[in-house]
């Protein structure tokens, strides 16, 4: 590792991209990943601190598909900076780029947090960031717990998997009266707040109620 930090330099960055992308996925990828960060020849091509430990529990307990892009996550980032940092030193491909973002957003909601998150919390940012990056997240989180910690958290991730969609559309809220414009998404992000907070429950009829109540909050001006 320490002699072939001198060849980064003549590497392409897309070519270190597809090189590390194969290799976090590798058996023995922790291993290689520590050895690389002891030898300094790590810090150069993520351009900042690795989460080794949390690499080391997703790579040692990760079943089924693997995914380069949240393996480069579980190493990479806490926040929306670090994936603007890769996507650059990098080259990351879009659907690369979108993926790893989106797992920063839903650290950033959810690291730090002194008791676990509500399903409700996790719906809410669901519906910002997408259902799989905080699943992502929540499996990141989770890496180094005991097996009733990983249990509890496949039973959460299970349970906003069984959300719902939510149906109403700018279309229901302008046919209430609420003119073409900003007001009918501000209405529709109010709405569906109602519906996650009401549990989320299933059905066009009980979540245009939700619509509803938005729209009779709207200022009298309309």
């Amino acid at each position: 590792c320490i002699a072939g930090r001198a060849g980064l330099a003549g590497l392409s960055r897309e070519r270190v991209r597809a090189e590390l992308m194969k290799l976090l996925v590798a058996p023995g990828a922790a291993e290689v990943v520590a050895a690389m960060a002891g030898s300094g020849l790590l810090m150069p091509i993520i351009g900042g601190l690795p989460h080794l430990s949390r690499f080391a529990a997703v790579a040692e307990g990760d079943g089924g598909q693997i995914y380069p892009a949240f393996r480069l996550a579980a190493l990479t980032v806490l926040v929306r900076e670090d994936a603007l940092r890769l996507r650059e030193g990098l080259r990351l491909s879009n659907e690369e780029f979108d993926r790893i973002e989106r797992i920063a957003g839903a650290l950033e909601g959810l690291s730090g947090r002194a008791e676990p998150a509500s399903v409700s919390s996790l719906r809410h940012l669901a519906h910002r960031v997408g259902t799989d990056a905080v699943a992502a997240v929540l499996v990141l989180l989770a890496a180094s717990a005991n097996e009733a910690g990983k249990e509890r958290t496949q039973a959460m991730i299970a349970e906003l998997g069984r959300t719902p969609p939510f149906l109403a559309s700018g279309r229901d809220v302008i046919a209430l009266g609420v003119p073409t414009g900003p007001q009918v998404g501000r209405v529709l992000e109010a709405a569906r707040h109602g519906w996650i907070e009401a549990g989320a429950p299933e059905g066009r009829a009980v979540q245009m109620t939700h619509v509803v109540q938005a729209v009779a909050a709207l200022p009298s001006a309309l």
